[in-house]
């Protein structure tokens, strides 16, 4: 009966193995207390769901016990068991030392796979090539900023698991890593220059201006109009004259392109650049371009009223500015919207090219 079986057995520390005899659970519960066989194990694992809720606990007490005993070559089941069963940070660390079989049942059954699990292991600092075999089962993207990924691993990483996420920091510490890793930045940034976030963010619009494709860089300045003349109205020191043009004739709309040419002083040609009729008019008011007066003079006509008057008044306060060299259209111009007496001294002082005209084509002469 158990109870002598339980006295005799007591008389030895041996261990008895349970799968080898056919204890009662009485008896059974006992040795798996007291004569634990570690050898065991497996069959115990495998056959986990047979026995009885007292049983299942000493299988489980023990399973914790001698984990390292555990073998889960070619065994999912009893990776399975540890997972469910077993003290996390003792799971991770069995794992770590029998990482070659570990790696083996996940790269052969990717359903086995566990993100948070393979992350943790990487973390505790698996050889490179153990590492790259996990992180080829998961198309899922890995953050390099939250682990310590040495730099074979963070270089594989970010080549192939790359996580979007992670593009202001990586951007913020690129001079911290070396030339592989900063190539493969500059890589990501580029094929996805849309999720980078220049929101108060200096050094977010310095990195893609050095490192991603001018026109690229354009659209996206274009699409986060606001943050970037927040930036740039901000700070004028990040201004740049021919991105700002650029973009205003994209077109941006006109409140943005206003307050960008607000931060220079350089003058600004409407002729160079198709302007809309509000930023053409902030621009001829306050940024003027005398190279321009000569075509401005030509068009004329094709402006509306409030561009002309503009236009007259420009011509007006740099009337030295314009040529009348071979010019008959910029005479008569000056001639009917002009200060007469500003014309007088103009006209004096061009005396040669006004006589040039006039002996060529006697119709411009003005007694």
């Amino acid at each position: 009966d158990d109870e002598d079986a339980i006295r005799l057995l007591k008389c030895t520390d041996k261990p008895v193995s349970v799968v080898e005899h056919s204890f009662s659970p009485a008896v059974m519960a006992y040795v798996l207390e007291h004569n634990f066989a570690t050898d065991d194990l497996v069959d115990l694992i495998s056959e986990y769901q047979q026995y009885d809720t007292d049983i299942q606990a000493l299988i489980k007490q023990q399973v914790n016990e001698h984990i390292e005993s555990v073998s889960i070559e070619q065994n999912t089941q009893a990776l399975e068991f540890i997972r469910v069963y077993c003290d996390k940070e003792a799971v991770l660390d069995y794992l770590q030392k029998n990482i070659a079989d570990y790696a083996d049942l996940i790269t052969e059954d990717t359903e086995l796979f566990d993100y948070d699990e393979t992350l943790q292991l990487v973390n505790l600092g698996l050889d490179d090539e153990d590492a790259i075999r996990l992180l080829k089962c998961t198309d899922k993207p890995v953050s390099v900023v939250e682990h310590s990924f040495l730099p074979a691993v963070m270089a594989y990483v970010l080549e192939h698991n790359f996580a979007t996420d992670d593009l202001a920091d990586l951007i913020s510490k690129y001079q911290q890593y070396d030339a592989d890793i900063q190539a493969l930045i500059k890589k990501q940034v580029n094929e996805h220059i849309e999720s980078v976030s220049i929101e108060q963010n200096t050094q977010a619009l310095e990195f893609i201006r050095a490192y991603c494709d001018k026109e690229a860089v354009l659209d996206y300045l274009q699409k986060n109009i606001a943050d970037y003349a927040d930036l740039i109205t901000e700070d004028t020191e990040l201004f740049d004259y021919d991105e700002a043009l650029k973009l205003i004739t994209k077109p941006i709309d006109d409140n943005s392109a206003i307050r960008l040419l607000k931060c220079t002083d350089k003058p600004v040609s409407v002729v160079e650049h198709s302007f809309s009729p509000a930023v053409m008019a902030h621009v001829l008011e306050n940024k003027f371009d005398t190279d321009d007066l000569a075509d401005l003079i030509s068009k004329y006509q094709q402006y509306d009223a409030d561009i002309q008057a503009l236009i007259k008044k420009q011509v007006n306060e740099h009337i030295e500015s314009v040529s009348i060299e071979q010019n008959a259209q910029a005479l008569e111009f000056i001639r009917v919207y002009c200060d007469k007496e500003a014309v007088l001294d103009y006209l004096q002082k061009n005396i040669a090219d006004y006589a040039d005209l006039i002996t060529k084509d006697t119709d411009v002469i003005e007694t």
